[in-house]
């Protein structure tokens, strides 16, 4: 399962890198895109600029037409008429109705026929502003004379035509003299307006709309000039473009754009698929850490199990052989008619039996204590008294360790709300666990005295201490402080739950101190009401 999950997570940053530098791509690619478009725009703009203002300065031919006639019939120029040239009639004296045929010949000239007779033809040359003196020729006597809008336009269309062509080839000459010969032009040639608004309408088409910075850069690395805040940090990724690339000898100068928020804009696209991957990736780890806890606490609870057992088992086979011994004797011929003795062996049969039904009793307690169902019969009951009682009842057995028990009762309100049984109960394991833990000689304290709102009763021991991992687990249920085999320390490893049990239903609470092979001393805060 960890591989599985490892699989998942290596296939989740391998898909987000893999997604970040696709959409690094198209960024880059938007861009490029848009610096070219406006290097065009940009170049466009100028050579429109330059036309406009170059074409404007002279004015063309033809604004007006006029027509001078003479009757010097030797000086008539005849020229002949191209059958593909379109024909239109004008006419010359409006009140006889006189009407001519005339063809265009070129923008100089017009050539009239009058009355479709070729013994009649005419031509005559027409007034230009690039002619200096007024010419033209006609047959016999002066004719009135009519202009036609569409002959006018036609010839000036025509004059028009030839002129632009030739100022056209004139502007590309100076153009390309200047931006060669002048080193200065090129910034000339830059309106730095227009240019930030051309960056700004290309990136926002592309949709990217955020703060940009821009230069012109030479040939040696300098910007000519740049916008408010451009600055020279090699951090920032820059994109390049030429400037002016149709230019007939290229220039080395540069534009540069670079984007102080683009690390940002880029994770920015990805702020929603990247949070759910990275929040599914976290369930899936969370899921697979509480499977591996919730199987180590199977684990535990069944070691704790098997342990409880174990010792269950240990605890009862001693006293079953005791009694199975004492059972065996009494029967002996040998002994069955001595009172003595068989009243000895149902001594021992009796303590055995007491011993074995407190250790059941025990575990039943422990188990109505988990349901919540164990019946307390509180009581004011004075403290000190039942203390001495409990003293009263291990004295045997201190004794037989060559083991000491004092007591400093200094508590004036000793009076408080108990259960009789279960608080001596908590003195015995207490004192029990002294005894259990203890060196030779065992030595034992037990002090009271009156604190804020009820009564502190401390247990003190010379036995064998507590490390710290102990201290925090000794009131778990089953757990036994052990050294060496499994049963090295008798009981079931119920005698502090229990305590704790016990003395958290009087609302009070309990707390241990321990240094290793120095001693114990556990405090138990009872309220007196």
């Amino acid at each position: 399962m960890s591989v599985a999950l490892g699989g998942i997570i290596t296939v989740q940053i391998f898909w987000m890198q893999n997604a970040i530098e696709q959409n690094e791509y198209k960024f880059d690619q938007k861009v490029n895109d848009a610096l070219i478009n406006v290097v065009k725009k940009l170049e466009q703009n100028e050579i429109a600029h330059v036309f406009d203002k170059e074409m404007n300065n002279d004015q063309f031919l033809h604004k007006d037409l006029n027509i001078t006639f003479t009757d010097k019939a030797d000086s008539l120029i005849f020229i002949s008429i191209n059958d593909s040239l379109v024909q239109k009639l004008i006419i010359l004296n409006e009140d006889k109705k006189d009407k001519v045929q005339w063809v265009s010949v070129d923008e100089n000239m017009v050539l009239i026929n009058r009355n479709n007779k070729k013994t009649h033809r005419i031509t005559t040359k027409i007034k230009t502003k690039n002619k200096s003196k007024d010419t033209g020729y006609i047959y016999t006597s002066s004719y009135s004379y009519k202009s036609d809008d569409t002959v006018h336009n036609i010839l000036i269309e025509k004059k028009k035509i030839k002129t632009k062509a030739k100022k056209i080839e004139h502007v590309i000459k100076k153009m390309v003299f200047e931006y060669d010969t002048d080193i200065n032009y090129f910034i000339k040639r830059i309106k730095f307006e227009l240019l930030d608004s051309l960056l700004k309408k290309e990136l926002a088409e592309s949709n990217i709309n955020i703060s940009y910075e821009y230069g012109v850069k030479s040939k040696q690395d300098k910007a000519k000039t740049k916008s408010e805040n451009y600055s020279q940090d090699n951090s920032y990724k820059k994109y390049y473009t030429s400037l002016f690339p149709d230019d007939l000898i290229p220039k080395p100068d540069k534009l540069v754009v670079y984007f102080p928020e683009r690390k940002s804009h880029l994770y920015r696209s990805l702020s929603i698929m990247l949070p759910a991957s990275l929040f599914f990736s976290l369930i899936i780890q969370s899921a697979l850490s509480i499977s591996v806890l919730m199987v180590l606490k199977q684990k535990k609870i069944s070691d704790v199990k098997t342990d409880f057992i174990n010792n269950m088992t240990h605890e009862f086979k001693t006293p079953i052989a005791t009694i199975s011994l004492a059972a065996d004797s009494i029967i002996n011929p040998k002994v069955i008619n001595n009172s003595s003795k068989i009243m000895s062996f149902i001594k021992i049969i009796k303590d055995e039996n007491k011993r074995m039904n407190k250790q059941v009793e025990k575990v039943l307690q422990m188990s109505l204590l988990d349901k919540s169902e164990l019946d307390l019969n509180l009581n004011n009951l004075n403290l000190h008294i039942l203390i001495e009682n409990s003293i009263q009842n291990i004295g045997v057995q201190i004794d037989k360790k060559n083991g000491t028990i004092s007591t400093e009762l200094l508590a004036k309100n000793n009076i408080a709300l108990i259960d009789e049984i279960h608080f001596l109960n908590i003195i015995s394991n207490l004192l029990d666990n002294a005894l259990k833990y203890s060196k030779q000689n065992p030595e034992i304290i037990i002090k009271t005295e009156d604190v804020q709102n009820g009564i502190l009763i401390s247990v003190l021991d010379n036995g064998i201490g507590m490390t710290k991992e102990e201290q925090s687990k000794i009131f778990d249920r089953f757990y036994r402080v052990s050294k060496g085999n499994i049963h090295n320390t008798k009981g079931f490893g119920l005698g502090l739950s229990y305590v704790k049990a016990i003395v958290e239903s009087f609302k009070g609470n309990i707390r241990v101190k321990s240094e290793l092979n120095k001693g114990s001393r556990f405090d138990i805060f009872i309220p007196n009401q």
